[in-house]
Protein backbone atom coordinates (compact mmCIF):
# COMPACT_ATOMS: atom_id res chain seq x y z
CA UNK A 1 0.00 0.00 0.00
CA UNK A 2 2.89 2.37 0.79
CA UNK A 3 4.57 1.45 -2.52
CA UNK A 4 1.37 2.23 -4.42
CA UNK A 5 0.97 5.61 -2.72
CA UNK A 6 4.62 6.41 -3.29
CA UNK A 7 4.28 5.53 -6.98
CA UNK A 8 1.22 7.76 -7.36
CA UNK A 9 3.00 10.57 -5.62
CA UNK A 10 6.05 10.35 -7.90
CA UNK A 11 3.75 10.19 -10.93
CA UNK A 12 1.93 13.31 -9.83
CA UNK A 13 5.25 15.12 -9.25
CA UNK A 14 6.44 14.16 -12.75
CA UNK A 15 3.21 15.56 -14.20
CA UNK A 16 3.63 18.82 -12.25
CA UNK A 17 7.21 19.17 -13.53
CA UNK A 18 6.02 18.58 -17.08
CA UNK A 19 3.25 21.18 -16.74
CA UNK A 20 5.64 23.73 -15.21
CA UNK A 21 8.12 23.17 -18.02
CA UNK A 22 5.37 23.70 -20.60
CA UNK A 23 4.33 26.94 -18.86
CA UNK A 24 7.93 28.23 -18.78
CA UNK A 25 8.45 27.43 -22.47
CA UNK A 26 5.13 29.16 -23.34
CA UNK A 27 6.14 32.25 -21.36
CA UNK A 28 9.53 32.41 -23.14
CA UNK A 29 7.88 32.10 -26.57
CA UNK A 30 5.31 34.76 -25.64
CA UNK A 31 8.03 37.14 -24.49
CA UNK A 32 10.04 36.65 -27.67
CA UNK A 33 6.89 37.24 -29.77
CA UNK A 34 5.98 40.39 -27.79
CA UNK A 35 9.51 41.73 -28.14
CA UNK A 36 9.51 41.08 -31.88
CA UNK A 37 6.10 42.75 -32.25
CA UNK A 38 7.32 45.75 -30.23
CA UNK A 39 10.41 46.07 -32.42
CA UNK A 40 8.27 45.86 -35.54
CA UNK A 41 6.04 48.69 -34.25
CA UNK A 42 9.07 50.72 -33.28
CA UNK A 43 10.32 50.26 -36.83
CA UNK A 44 6.98 51.44 -38.16
CA UNK A 45 7.06 54.47 -35.87
CA UNK A 46 10.56 55.26 -37.03
CA UNK A 47 9.42 55.00 -40.66
CA UNK A 48 6.44 57.24 -39.89
CA UNK A 49 8.80 59.75 -38.33
CA UNK A 50 11.02 59.55 -41.40
CA UNK A 51 8.01 60.12 -43.64
CA UNK A 52 7.08 63.22 -41.63
CA UNK A 53 10.59 64.55 -41.98
CA UNK A 54 10.50 63.96 -45.72
CA UNK A 55 7.13 65.72 -45.99
CA UNK A 56 8.44 69.02 -44.67
CA UNK A 57 7.77 68.48 -40.94
CA UNK A 58 11.46 68.30 -40.02
CA UNK A 59 11.19 70.97 -37.31
CA UNK A 60 8.17 69.58 -35.46
CA UNK A 61 10.20 67.78 -32.80
CA UNK A 62 12.36 70.84 -32.24
CA UNK A 63 9.37 73.16 -32.07
CA UNK A 64 7.41 70.98 -29.66
CA UNK A 65 10.35 70.80 -27.26
CA UNK A 66 10.11 74.59 -26.85
CA UNK A 67 7.59 77.01 -25.47
CA UNK A 68 7.79 80.72 -24.87
CA UNK A 69 5.87 83.53 -23.24
CA UNK A 70 5.96 87.25 -22.60
CA UNK A 71 3.85 89.93 -20.94
CA UNK A 72 4.30 93.59 -21.85
CA UNK A 73 2.83 96.91 -20.82
CA UNK A 74 1.21 98.19 -23.99
CA UNK A 75 1.79 101.94 -23.97
CA UNK A 76 5.58 101.62 -23.91
CA UNK A 77 6.13 97.97 -24.91
CA UNK A 78 8.05 97.38 -21.68
CA UNK A 79 8.46 93.70 -20.81
CA UNK A 80 7.02 92.79 -17.42
CA UNK A 81 7.87 89.08 -17.52
CA UNK A 82 8.98 86.52 -20.07
CA UNK A 83 10.45 83.09 -20.72
CA UNK A 84 12.37 82.17 -23.87
CA UNK A 85 10.72 85.26 -25.36
CA UNK A 86 13.13 85.73 -28.29
CA UNK A 87 13.04 82.12 -29.57
CA UNK A 88 11.85 81.71 -33.17
CA UNK A 89 8.74 79.53 -33.13
CA UNK A 90 5.71 78.88 -35.36
CA UNK A 91 2.62 80.84 -34.28
CA UNK A 92 -0.28 79.20 -36.14
CA UNK A 93 -3.36 81.43 -36.48
CA UNK A 94 -1.99 84.20 -34.29
CA UNK A 95 -0.51 85.14 -37.69
CA UNK A 96 -3.92 86.66 -38.41
CA UNK A 97 -3.22 89.54 -36.05
CA UNK A 98 -0.85 90.94 -38.69
CA UNK A 99 -3.31 90.14 -41.48
CA UNK A 100 -6.10 92.02 -39.68
CA UNK A 101 -3.74 94.87 -38.77
CA UNK A 102 -2.85 95.47 -42.43
CA UNK A 103 -6.52 95.23 -43.41
CA UNK A 104 -7.74 97.83 -40.91
CA UNK A 105 -4.86 100.14 -41.86
CA UNK A 106 -5.65 99.82 -45.58
CA UNK A 107 -8.53 102.33 -45.58
CA UNK A 108 -10.57 99.82 -47.59
CA UNK A 109 -12.75 98.24 -44.89
CA UNK A 110 -16.03 99.23 -46.57
CA UNK A 111 -15.06 97.95 -50.00
CA UNK A 112 -16.83 94.85 -51.33
CA UNK A 113 -14.44 91.97 -51.93
CA UNK A 114 -15.01 89.15 -54.43
CA UNK A 115 -13.98 85.75 -53.09
CA UNK A 116 -11.46 84.04 -55.42
CA UNK A 117 -11.98 80.32 -56.05
CA UNK A 118 -8.58 79.30 -54.65
CA UNK A 119 -9.48 80.88 -51.29
CA UNK A 120 -12.34 78.40 -50.87
CA UNK A 121 -9.95 75.46 -51.18
CA UNK A 122 -7.52 76.37 -48.41
CA UNK A 123 -7.41 73.75 -45.65
CA UNK A 124 -8.14 74.25 -41.97
CA UNK A 125 -10.63 76.49 -40.19
CA UNK A 126 -13.14 78.21 -42.45
CA UNK A 127 -16.08 80.61 -42.60
CA UNK A 128 -17.31 78.67 -45.67
CA UNK A 129 -16.93 81.34 -48.31
CA UNK A 130 -18.15 80.59 -51.82
CA UNK A 131 -16.24 81.48 -54.97
CA UNK A 132 -17.59 84.67 -56.52
CA UNK A 133 -19.60 85.91 -53.52
CA UNK A 134 -18.99 89.45 -52.32
CA UNK A 135 -18.53 90.64 -48.74
CA UNK A 136 -17.22 93.85 -47.26
CA UNK A 137 -13.60 93.72 -46.23
CA UNK A 138 -14.53 94.65 -42.66
CA UNK A 139 -16.79 91.57 -42.42
CA UNK A 140 -13.96 89.38 -43.72
CA UNK A 141 -11.76 90.75 -40.92
CA UNK A 142 -14.45 89.82 -38.38
CA UNK A 143 -14.55 86.32 -39.87
CA UNK A 144 -10.76 86.21 -39.70
CA UNK A 145 -10.43 87.29 -36.07
CA UNK A 146 -13.55 85.74 -34.51
CA UNK A 147 -13.72 82.43 -36.39
CA UNK A 148 -10.11 82.19 -37.63
CA UNK A 149 -11.22 81.65 -41.23
CA UNK A 150 -8.31 80.62 -43.43
CA UNK A 151 -10.48 81.24 -46.49
CA UNK A 152 -11.08 84.75 -45.18
CA UNK A 153 -7.33 85.29 -44.74
CA UNK A 154 -6.60 84.31 -48.33
CA UNK A 155 -9.46 86.46 -49.64
CA UNK A 156 -8.14 89.48 -47.71
CA UNK A 157 -4.62 88.85 -49.00
CA UNK A 158 -5.86 88.53 -52.59
CA UNK A 159 -7.86 91.75 -52.37
CA UNK A 160 -5.10 93.85 -50.80
CA UNK A 161 -2.08 92.50 -52.67
CA UNK A 162 -3.25 90.35 -55.58
CA UNK A 163 -1.89 87.07 -54.18
CA UNK A 164 -0.84 85.32 -50.99
CA UNK A 165 2.82 85.67 -51.95
CA UNK A 166 2.60 89.43 -52.51
CA UNK A 167 0.66 89.88 -49.28
CA UNK A 168 3.41 88.04 -47.39
CA UNK A 169 5.81 90.68 -48.72
CA UNK A 170 3.51 93.37 -47.29
CA UNK A 171 3.53 91.56 -43.95
CA UNK A 172 7.32 91.38 -43.88
CA UNK A 173 7.61 95.04 -44.89
CA UNK A 174 5.58 95.88 -41.79
CA UNK A 175 7.90 93.65 -39.72
CA UNK A 176 10.86 95.71 -40.94
CA UNK A 177 9.01 98.96 -40.25
CA UNK A 178 8.45 97.85 -36.65
CA UNK A 179 12.14 96.97 -36.29
CA UNK A 180 11.53 93.28 -35.53
CA UNK A 181 14.25 90.69 -36.16
CA UNK A 182 12.78 87.29 -35.25
CA UNK A 183 9.72 87.18 -37.50
CA UNK A 184 9.09 86.06 -41.07
CA UNK A 185 5.70 85.55 -42.73
CA UNK A 186 5.00 83.18 -45.63
CA UNK A 187 1.18 83.36 -45.62
CA UNK A 188 -1.74 85.29 -44.07
CA UNK A 189 -3.25 82.40 -42.04
CA UNK A 190 -0.48 80.53 -40.22
CA UNK A 191 -0.69 77.06 -41.75
CA UNK A 192 2.70 75.45 -41.24
CA UNK A 193 5.72 76.49 -43.27
CA UNK A 194 9.28 76.04 -41.99
CA UNK A 195 10.05 79.65 -42.92
CA UNK A 196 6.96 81.06 -41.18
CA UNK A 197 7.84 82.00 -37.60
CA UNK A 198 7.91 84.69 -34.94
CA UNK A 199 8.96 85.14 -31.32
CA UNK A 200 6.75 85.90 -28.35
CA UNK A 201 8.49 89.26 -28.04
CA UNK A 202 7.95 90.21 -31.70
CA UNK A 203 4.34 89.06 -31.68
CA UNK A 204 3.65 91.16 -28.59
CA UNK A 205 4.98 94.26 -30.37
CA UNK A 206 2.90 93.50 -33.49
CA UNK A 207 -0.16 93.20 -31.25
CA UNK A 208 0.70 96.41 -29.36
CA UNK A 209 0.72 98.35 -32.63
CA UNK A 210 -2.45 96.66 -33.87
CA UNK A 211 -4.27 97.54 -30.64
CA UNK A 212 -3.36 101.18 -31.13
CA UNK A 213 -5.87 101.09 -34.00
CA UNK A 214 -9.40 101.71 -32.64
CA UNK A 215 -11.09 99.52 -35.27
CA UNK A 216 -8.76 96.62 -34.55
CA UNK A 217 -9.56 96.94 -30.83
CA UNK A 218 -13.27 96.94 -31.59
CA UNK A 219 -13.07 93.83 -33.77
CA UNK A 220 -10.77 91.98 -31.37
CA UNK A 221 -13.12 92.52 -28.41
CA UNK A 222 -16.33 91.62 -30.30
CA UNK A 223 -18.06 88.49 -28.98
CA UNK A 224 -20.31 87.99 -32.01
CA UNK A 225 -20.82 89.72 -35.36
CA UNK A 226 -23.68 89.53 -37.85
CA UNK A 227 -23.12 90.42 -41.50
CA UNK A 228 -24.56 89.81 -44.94
CA UNK A 229 -23.03 89.49 -48.38
CA UNK A 230 -24.06 91.40 -51.49
CA UNK A 231 -26.82 88.82 -52.15
CA UNK A 232 -28.35 89.32 -48.70
CA UNK A 233 -27.16 86.01 -47.24
CA UNK A 234 -26.56 86.28 -43.49
CA UNK A 235 -23.61 85.01 -41.48
CA UNK A 236 -23.05 85.20 -37.72
CA UNK A 237 -19.53 84.90 -36.33
CA UNK A 238 -19.10 83.92 -32.65
CA UNK A 239 -15.69 84.61 -31.15
CA UNK A 240 -13.60 81.54 -30.24
CA UNK A 241 -11.64 83.48 -27.61
CA UNK A 242 -12.87 81.99 -24.31
CA UNK A 243 -11.13 84.66 -22.23
CA UNK A 244 -13.64 87.27 -23.42
CA UNK A 245 -16.23 85.50 -21.27
CA UNK A 246 -14.00 84.00 -18.59
CA UNK A 247 -12.04 87.16 -17.77
CA UNK A 248 -13.90 90.46 -17.59
CA UNK A 249 -10.85 92.66 -18.27
CA UNK A 250 -9.95 90.80 -21.48
CA UNK A 251 -10.13 92.81 -24.74
CA UNK A 252 -9.04 90.09 -27.24
CA UNK A 253 -7.06 89.09 -29.29
CA UNK A 254 -6.34 85.73 -31.12
CA UNK A 255 -6.01 81.98 -30.66
CA UNK A 256 -3.91 79.58 -32.74
CA UNK A 257 -3.13 75.88 -33.12
CA UNK A 258 -1.23 73.59 -35.47
CA UNK A 259 0.62 70.37 -34.76
CA UNK A 260 3.95 72.14 -35.21
CA UNK A 261 3.06 75.27 -33.21
CA UNK A 262 1.10 73.69 -30.38
CA UNK A 263 -1.47 75.79 -28.55
CA UNK A 264 -0.88 79.52 -28.92
CA UNK A 265 -2.73 82.53 -27.57
CA UNK A 266 -2.24 86.26 -27.74
CA UNK A 267 -4.42 87.98 -25.15
CA UNK A 268 -4.82 91.53 -23.89
CA UNK A 269 -6.48 93.06 -20.86
CA UNK A 270 -7.26 96.60 -19.77
CA UNK A 271 -8.02 97.97 -16.30
CA UNK A 272 -7.68 101.34 -14.55
CA UNK A 273 -5.91 102.90 -17.51
CA UNK A 274 -3.41 100.05 -17.88
CA UNK A 275 -3.32 97.78 -20.93
CA UNK A 276 -1.17 94.63 -20.92
CA UNK A 277 -0.52 92.01 -23.60
CA UNK A 278 0.32 88.36 -23.05
CA UNK A 279 1.73 85.97 -25.67
CA UNK A 280 2.11 82.23 -25.10
CA UNK A 281 3.46 79.92 -27.80
CA UNK A 282 3.21 76.13 -27.45
CA UNK A 283 1.46 76.25 -24.05
CA UNK A 284 -0.93 73.30 -23.46
CA UNK A 285 -2.82 75.24 -20.77
CA UNK A 286 -2.89 78.48 -22.74
CA UNK A 287 -6.17 79.80 -21.27
CA UNK A 288 -5.22 79.56 -17.60
CA UNK A 289 -1.60 80.55 -18.21
CA UNK A 290 -2.64 83.68 -20.10
CA UNK A 291 -5.20 84.73 -17.51
CA UNK A 292 -2.65 84.37 -14.71
CA UNK A 293 -0.06 86.37 -16.65
CA UNK A 294 -2.50 89.18 -17.47
CA UNK A 295 -3.87 89.47 -13.93
CA UNK A 296 -0.40 89.50 -12.39
CA UNK A 297 0.81 92.12 -14.86
CA UNK A 298 -2.14 94.46 -14.31
CA UNK A 299 -1.79 94.18 -10.55
CA UNK A 300 1.86 95.19 -10.85
CA UNK A 301 1.23 98.31 -12.92
CA UNK A 302 0.14 101.69 -11.65
CA UNK A 303 -0.78 104.85 -13.56
CA UNK A 304 0.81 108.06 -12.30
CA UNK A 305 -0.40 111.45 -13.54
CA UNK A 306 2.66 113.64 -14.06
CA UNK A 307 0.95 116.73 -15.48
CA UNK A 308 -2.76 117.58 -15.48
CA UNK A 309 -4.25 119.00 -18.65
CA UNK A 310 -4.98 122.75 -18.68
CA UNK A 311 -2.89 123.22 -15.55
CA UNK A 312 -0.36 126.03 -15.94
CA UNK A 313 3.09 124.45 -15.80
CA UNK A 314 5.04 127.57 -16.70
CA UNK A 315 4.47 131.28 -17.35
CA UNK A 316 6.70 133.44 -19.54
CA UNK A 317 6.66 136.85 -21.18
CA UNK A 318 6.93 136.98 -24.97
CA UNK A 319 9.40 139.36 -26.67
CA UNK A 320 6.46 141.71 -27.21
CA UNK A 321 5.46 141.68 -23.54
CA UNK A 322 2.55 139.21 -23.80
CA UNK A 323 2.14 136.87 -20.81
CA UNK A 324 1.98 133.24 -21.98
CA UNK A 325 0.54 130.46 -19.81
CA UNK A 326 1.97 127.08 -20.82
CA UNK A 327 -0.38 124.06 -20.57
CA UNK A 328 -0.73 120.57 -22.05
CA UNK A 329 -3.94 119.62 -23.84
CA UNK A 330 -4.17 116.15 -22.27
CA UNK A 331 -3.03 114.59 -19.01
CA UNK A 332 0.58 113.43 -19.14
CA UNK A 333 0.66 109.95 -17.61
CA UNK A 334 3.30 107.35 -16.95
CA UNK A 335 2.88 103.73 -15.90
CA UNK A 336 5.01 102.38 -13.08
CA UNK A 337 5.80 98.67 -13.33
CA UNK A 338 6.43 96.40 -10.34
CA UNK A 339 6.03 99.36 -7.96
CA UNK A 340 9.27 100.89 -9.24
CA UNK A 341 10.03 104.42 -8.07
CA UNK A 342 11.49 106.64 -10.75
CA UNK A 343 13.16 110.01 -10.73
CA UNK A 344 10.87 111.87 -13.12
CA UNK A 345 11.89 115.34 -14.28
CA UNK A 346 11.18 117.57 -17.24
CA UNK A 347 12.31 120.55 -19.20
CA UNK A 348 10.40 122.98 -21.40
CA UNK A 349 11.59 124.14 -24.80
CA UNK A 350 9.76 127.08 -26.35
CA UNK A 351 9.41 127.54 -30.10
CA UNK A 352 11.64 130.15 -31.69
CA UNK A 353 10.10 133.18 -33.42
CA UNK A 354 6.72 132.98 -31.70
CA UNK A 355 5.53 136.16 -33.41
CA UNK A 356 4.13 139.42 -32.20
CA UNK A 357 0.80 138.07 -30.92
CA UNK A 358 0.12 134.59 -29.57
CA UNK A 359 -3.43 133.25 -29.92
CA UNK A 360 -5.27 131.23 -27.30
CA UNK A 361 -4.55 127.47 -27.65
CA UNK A 362 -1.64 128.18 -30.03
CA UNK A 363 1.28 125.76 -29.78
CA UNK A 364 4.24 127.50 -28.15
CA UNK A 365 6.70 124.66 -27.46
CA UNK A 366 7.06 121.23 -25.89
CA UNK A 367 7.61 119.59 -22.53
CA UNK A 368 10.19 116.80 -22.43
CA UNK A 369 9.82 114.14 -19.73
CA UNK A 370 12.84 112.22 -18.38
CA UNK A 371 13.35 109.31 -16.01
CA UNK A 372 16.63 110.47 -14.56
CA UNK A 373 18.72 110.98 -17.71
CA UNK A 374 16.55 108.67 -19.84
CA UNK A 375 14.16 110.37 -22.29
CA UNK A 376 10.63 109.04 -21.89
CA UNK A 377 8.51 111.17 -24.23
CA UNK A 378 7.59 114.64 -25.40
CA UNK A 379 4.27 116.53 -25.43
CA UNK A 380 3.32 119.79 -27.10
CA UNK A 381 2.48 122.77 -24.88
CA UNK A 382 0.01 125.50 -25.70
CA UNK A 383 -0.83 129.02 -24.59
CA UNK A 384 -3.95 129.38 -22.48
CA UNK A 385 -5.45 132.82 -21.96
CA UNK A 386 -6.88 133.52 -18.49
Amino acid sequence: MDRINRGNYESVKRQEKTINLIIIVFMIISSVFALSFSMMNAGKDANMGLNELQSGMKNVATYQSKSSSIVIESSTGTMIDGTNEHAKLPMASTTKIMTAYLAVESGKLHEYVTVPEYATKVEGSSIYLKAGEKLKLVDLVYGLMLRSGNDSAVTIAHHLAGSVEKFAIMMNDKVKELGLENTNFMNPHGLHDDNHYTSASDLAIITKNALDNAKFREISATKSHRCENSDGNIRVFVNKNKLLKAYGDCIGVKTGYTKAAGRCLVAAAEKNGVRVISVVLNHPDMWNDSKVYLEKAINNCKVVNLVDKNTIIDRIESPKGQILNAVVSDDVKIILINKSISNFNYKIEYDQNLGESIDNAQKIGKIIIFDGKHLLFERNIYNMNI
